[in-house]
């Protein structure tokens, strides 16, 4: 990496993104960190490496099956970290950005099999993520909202988003309710 592409990182808001990697998957990556890097547009989650991300992601060996990715967009570095070792616990894939524009880029590039987004962001809340990402074509993403009981639910459901749990999350429970969500559960808006 340039020392240039080092500095785009930080002033993007994306703050990296960990995967496990097996040996093949580690050559891979290797193969891709050796060749010549192109920018799209000067985001760096566009550029050639990203077609790792949207690649498959670990698989389980004895169901066969691909590895639930998450996509986590949270600007606070701490609980972030503690939701995105939770989840990785359980068996999930978890990119984690902190804020809501990488987190578009990282959900287009990426494409993961659900979202949970902070509704307090720096740059845009997480009812405009959601928004965003459903005119962008994403109608099918699971998208959860972490925010405040109450009114904040209605606005973020209204928004696109497809359920709320209340920020922080009980870690206890998180897995659980991810997979819940995973398996189709989405909140409804009140009756008016």
């Amino acid at each position: 990496m340039v020392r240039e592409e080092a500095q785009t990182f930080p002033r993007s808001g994306f703050d990296g993104y960990t995967f496990s990697l097996r040996t093949n998957r580690a050559r891979r990556v290797r193969e891709l960190a050796l060749r010549p890097t192109v920018f799209k547009r000067g985001r760096p989650l566009e550029r050639a490496g990203a077609e790792l991300l949207a690649g498959e992601f670990m698989t389980d060996p004895a169901a066969g099956e691909r590895t639930p990715r998450i996509l986590l967009i949270k600007d606070e570095v701490d609980e972030r970290a503690k939701m995105a070792s939770t989840l990785r616990g359980a068996g999930f894939e978890v990119l984690e950005v902190g804020n809501g524009l990488a987190g578009i880029e990282a959900a287009m590039a990426c494409r993961p099999d659900l979202l949970l987004v902070d509704l307090h962001l720096p740059d845009l809340d997480g009812s405009e993520v959601a928004s965003k990402l459903r005119r962008l074509g994403l109608e099918r993403l699971p998208i959860v909202a972490l925010g405040k009981p109450g009114n904040e639910r209605g606005v973020a459901l209204a928004a696109g988003c497809d359920a709320t749990i209340p920020s922080p999350p009980d870690l206890a429970l998180l897995p659980g309710q991810v997979r819940e969500f995973l398996s189709g559960k989405r909140d409804k808006l009140p009756a008016e």
